[in-house]
């Protein structure tokens, strides 16, 4: 069901290196939390926001729940796009969606959603995201944009 929430979608591109996959060729499921971080940085990237920059100011955003489902297999050297969408009405926790879609004619490889929740790297406690992050995301969401499906069939 599409979430009717303002976000910021990105796609990330890349394709399976044989270091992720099994001796079948196929991409083991646990590289993927790996891939969706990929992707995490590159969207706050892509908007401004680095996330070297953030721990360099004392914030951190760790993993503190994660889903994964897989839908069909991925192999190497298989080109991959992961839409990652983040929420603009988070706050101290961010629940980030994702699909990952193969080579054409395209299906779904895998969905999941991570939640990543801000935390002071002093203290260890959370915290509220920062004020440039906020702005970052809700400019992003609030850009008319029209994203097309994200594995189209």
């Amino acid at each position: 069901m599409p979430d009717s929430r303002l976000q910021y979608c990105y796609d990330h591109r890349c394709r399976v290196p044989y270091r992720d996959c099994d001796t079948h060729g196929l991409l083991r499921p646990r590289h993927l939390l790996d891939y969706f971080k990929t992707a995490r940085v590159g969207a706050l990237r892509s908007i401004g926001v680095r996330y070297r920059d953030l721990e360099d100011a004392g914030v951190l955003m760790p993993v503190v729940d994660a889903d994964l489902s897989c839908h069909r297999p991925a192999r190497y050297d298989d080109p991959l796009t992961i839409r990652v969408c983040i929420p603009d009405d988070a706050s101290v926790r961010i629940p980030t969606t994702y699909t990952v879609c193969g080579p054409p004619p395209g299906g779904t490889v895998a969905t999941g959603q991570v939640q990543v929740c801000f935390i002071s790297a002093e203290t260890r406690k959370p915290i509220r995201p920062p004020e440039p992050v906020r702005r970052a995301v809700h400019k992003a969401a609030s850009s008319p944009h029209s994203a097309p499906p994200p594995c189209p069939t």
